[in-house]
């Protein structure tokens, strides 16, 4: 899994800094959840140049092959980006479900988007749909979500260590 430490992302108010990353790759964002999600999906484009006129903030420009180029108010250097070393794999048994999430059938499980995570949805765990000894997909709260988005997008509540934690298992 891909990692990086806040005090690496630039903004206008390390405008000096960020001249040097002219012409390298990067990852852009408006806010840092954008940010991460274009570290999570490896969404880099090369910093075409930073306009310190830019009167909302938006400095940082890139994808020059558009008519006109796009802008952002963060930067993320891509050489400041690491790799844990981790890897991670979805959830594949029920028994797997309930170790990681620490919720069974008929608990109540929080789950949001990670990366929107105001838009969070709290329910009772009512099913989980298992094919040929596979973990498919669960009900919460009356909606159903396959296992590989609950990987791919949202992450729970986990009560236990009151934090929000991944839809995964790390492979060893």
């Amino acid at each position: 899994m891909k990692t990086f430490e806040i005090k690496d992302v630039l903004s206008a108010v390390n405008i000096q800094e960020a001249m040097q990353y002219v012409g390298k790759t990067g990852y852009f964002g408006n806010n840092l959840i954008e940010i991460q999600k274009a570290v999570q999906d490896r969404v880099a484009d090369t910093l075409g140049a930073i306009d310190e006129k830019a009167n909302w903030g938006a400095i940082f420009q890139y994808d020059f092959n558009l008519v006109g180029h796009n802008c952002s108010t963060l930067f993320l250097p891509a050489d400041k980006v690491k790799d844990d070393g981790k890897r991670y794999r979805e959830i594949d048994t029920y028994k797997e479900f309930i170790a990681v999430t620490n919720v069974d059938l008929g608990k109540i499980l929080s789950i949001r988007l990670r990366d929107n995570p105001e838009i969070e949805t709290s329910g009772i765990l009512s099913s989980i749909v298992e094919c040929k000894n596979k973990l498919q997909g669960v009900d919460i709260g009356g909606a159903s979500y396959t296992m590989h988005d609950l990987f791919k997008r949202y992450e729970f509540y986990n009560v236990n260590d009151s934090e929000w934690a991944p839809f995964c298992l790390e492979v060893v």
